[in-house]
């Protein structure tokens, strides 16, 4: 199936038995596995995040420890709803989407406990991370998966991030309309001056 941002920003294509979630507030979209997910695909938009002529490694070494800061903060004190540790980085890499824009992706294993969710119980999580460059701007593609079933569903994951599609934005401008004016030639008034006051006769005036 293809998913179609509503502001037409982007497509990426999912899998037939996946289902579209609710996701985070600032998520553009989400994928899931199913209703109870196992694993969850969202689409963020990172205003102001160019790649500023980076190395790849760069762009990538950034993405990990981004990564752990925020498994970092993850905390009930600080966030509230889950509490990650054991953040580890465990691959990272660039390849392309199908129409030839370059995804930073990066993988990381963490574990993961849910204050409303099987409360006390701890979960080894699987995230991976894709990042496309657009302009001034970046789209992140962030996958969460219990580990369980990440060996199965990481074609899927890869399948999706290689059909991100930014749409192309017409900016075309349109036309404004410019008022036609015809210039009458100097000698032509200075003629009908003449004319009309008499010094030039009719036949000279026509001529």
């Amino acid at each position: 199936k293809e998913y179609t941002d509503n502001d037409n920003r982007f497509t990426i294509e999912y899998p037939n038995s996946w289902v579209l979630g609710e996701g985070h507030p600032d998520a553009f979209a989400e994928f899931n596995d199913q209703y109870d997910w196992k694993t969850s695909f969202q689409v963020f938009l990172n205003e102001d995040d160019s790649l500023d002529n980076r190395s790849d490694s760069k762009v990538l070494r950034a993405l990990e420890r981004n990564q752990w800061e925020l498994c970092d903060e993850y905390t009930f004190a600080d966030v509230g709803d889950r509490k990650c540790s054991d953040f580890k980085a465990v691959d990272s890499y660039t390849m392309k989407t199908n129409d030839d824009r370059k995804v930073y992706f990066v993988k990381m294993t963490y574990t993961l406990e849910w204050e409303d969710y099987l409360p006390g119980q701890e979960h080894s999580i699987v995230k991976t991370l894709g990042l496309v460059y657009d302009g001034n701007n970046s789209w992140e593609m962030a996958v969460e998966s219990f580990e369980g079933v990440f060996d199965n569903h990481y074609g899927n994951i890869i399948y999706m991030m290689k059909s991100f599609s930014l749409e192309p934005t017409s900016t075309t401008p349109t036309p404004t309309p410019t008022k036609s004016v015809t210039a009458i030639p100097g000698w032509i008034k200075n003629n009908a001056e003449w004319w009309a006051d008499g010094v030039i006769d009719d036949s000279s005036f026509l001529q």
